[in-house]
């Protein structure tokens, strides 16, 4: 069964007490790959609302709890959700800003009375407890996005809420740091998909940060995408993956809390030519990084940095190892090889089984429709016992990344 219906079944105000729903938001053109991966995960159809966006029904009544307790981590295509949609019409862009207005604020309040959240003559929170995003997936939308932000914002200004409330736009990203160690309190995300002229679905749900895998979802990025800044100094686009990578895990402190010497980083690259991500890489502190490729790097990286800072070895990175060059093993190994996706399963369980690093962050790469090989990787990461997730990043083509802990790591 392809788990899609092509058909938007719109679920009313008055059966949402017993019927809930969820949105999911994938890649443009990836609809149809959510759509398979969460009927076999859930056993439920998705429905495709929009070009990036599927509709989930669950039966709240009845305690769903095997959707329920998984679903907000282990969707590798989901770039973000939007859990127990309220969806709101309105005849203009007035009324409809009032009544998202409406849904939002009684849920503010009752969140500070539950969390203890309050703003004092003296004292405001030193992080605003609450996310707000205004987005589209229809370009079409965007213009009237753009209004109700402008709207719900000026409302906002001249009450206590401006100091609980970060409200993003769509034009601009950074990155979020994750919570402290013992926060004052929790984070909250609210987010108002605007789907037409007439319609918004809104949703509030608690944020949740892993300091192993960083921001779950649903994510405090608009689209849960982080937009890495253009840069045209590196000599690969692969950049913007490593940057998208720690937008999502709240920057780069993760990587230095699961070394072996504080402060110090050993980092092994496989398939690194010519060093996108080598460059960004090598802009970390106290970091050793160890390229092996069968091509060089490019002239800029090798004129500026030398060993021990780095050291490129021209090898084929799928038979090398790390053995007899370094005494422990890598902190975190990059993977960025271009193999079929089964054969680099096969290379990664090899690092994983024999633990020569302690993270991992492994691209799989897919020529065609092989995603059942998301499948066989889960389970070997599963049967090895390792913390994992995996994400489509949006600077991704056809491929995810797995990042993970392996055991005793």
């Amino acid at each position: 069964s392809s788990g899609i219906n092509a058909e938007y079944g719109g679920v009313t105000q008055s059966s949402m007490k017993t019927l809930r729903k969820d949105l999911w938001i994938c890649s443009l053109g990836k609809e149809k790959v959510l759509a398979n991966d969460l009927h076999k995960r859930f056993q439920r159809t998705a429905t495709i609302v929009s070009p990036r966006v599927l509709s989930l029904s669950y039966d709240n009544e009845n305690n769903d709890d095997r959707y329920r307790s998984t679903s907000f981590i282990k969707v590798p295509w989901a770039s973000q959700v939007l859990p127990s949609v309220n969806e709101i019409k309105g005849n203009c862009i007035e009324d409809i800003s009032q009544k998202t207005l409406d849904y939002i604020l009684p849920l503010l309040t009752k969140t500070c009375e539950d969390n203890g959240i309050y703003n004092t003559k003296n004292m405001k929170p030193t992080t605003p407890p609450f996310h707000l995003h205004f987005f589209s997936c229809n370009p079409n939308l965007f213009g009237l996005t753009g209004k109700l932000h402008r709207d719900i914002a000026k409302s906002l200004k001249g009450t206590k809420w401006k100091d609980f409330i970060h409200i993003h736009n769509m034009k601009k990203t950074s990155i979020i740091p994750p919570p402290t160690p013992t926060p004052t309190h929790p984070l909250f995300l609210t987010q108002v998909l605007v789907l037409s002229q007439t319609k918004v679905a809104a949703s509030f749900y608690p944020l949740t940060f892993s300091k192993t895998l960083g921001w779950l979802l649903p994510r405090p990025y608009i689209f849960g995408e982080f937009n890495p800044t253009y840069n045209t100094t590196p000599p690969s686009r692969a950049y913007q993956k490593i940057n998208e990578l720690f937008g999502l895990m709240g920057g780069t402190d993760w990587l230095y809390s699961h070394s072996h010497a504080p402060h110090e980083l050993t980092i092994v690259e496989l398939g690194s030519a010519p060093g996108g991500m080598t460059h960004e890489l090598l802009k970390l502190k106290n970091v050793r990084v160890i390229s092996v490729d069968r091509a060089p790097l490019d002239n800029s990286l090798t004129e500026k940095y030398t060993t021990p800072t780095l050291t490129h070895i021209l090898t084929d990175a799928y038979t090398w190892t790390p053995k007899g060059l370094i005494s422990n093993s890598v902190d975190c190994v990059f993977s960025d090889l271009s193999l079929p996706p089964y054969k680099s399963i096969d290379l990664l369980e090899k690092w994983v089984t024999e633990k020569l690093c302690r993270n991992f962050v492994w691209a799989l790469k897919f020529t065609g429709d092989q995603y059942d090989a998301i499948d066989q990787a889960e389970k070997m990461l599963n049967t090895n016992q390792c913390e994992y997730i995996i994400r489509n990043l949006k600077s991704h083509g056809n491929e995810v990344v797995i990042l993970g802990k392996i055991k005793g790591g």
